[in-house]
């Protein structure tokens, strides 16, 4: 990815085979991410509410990533909408997530 800003990632919740779920500590940081808001129309596409708090976030192949990742993005803790889907480019500088995460309000 080709951005300068550092994500942490402290949790990722996993369901194993046997319908078991499990919370794994990860707390590590991801450099070279990049933060921006949605638009209005990405925001009505995604079903979110005006009251949340939604970014869009990039940012490298991390393993273990999916949707019940809980992020740390400027200071403040977000989810992951949706599961998380690798884009692979032919340039390995461009492979990575596009996300979006957010954050209720109250």
């Amino acid at each position: 990815m080709l951005g300068n800003e550092t994500i942490r990632i402290l949790a990722q919740t996993v369901r194993n085979a046997d319908g078991t779920v499990t919370v794994h500590d990860v707390d590590v940081d991801v450099a070279g991410c990049w933060v921006g808001p949605l638009t209005t129309e990405e925001r009505r596409a995604r079903g979110v509410d005006g009251d949340d708090t939604v970014l869009r976030v990039g940012l490298p192949i991390t393993s273990g990533l999916g949707r019940d990742a809980t992020l740390v993005v400027r200071g403040k803790r977000y989810r992951v909408l949706g599961e998380p889907e690798p884009y692979i480019d032919e340039d390995p500088e461009l492979n990575g997530y596009d996300i979006t995460v957010y954050r209720k309000l109250g």
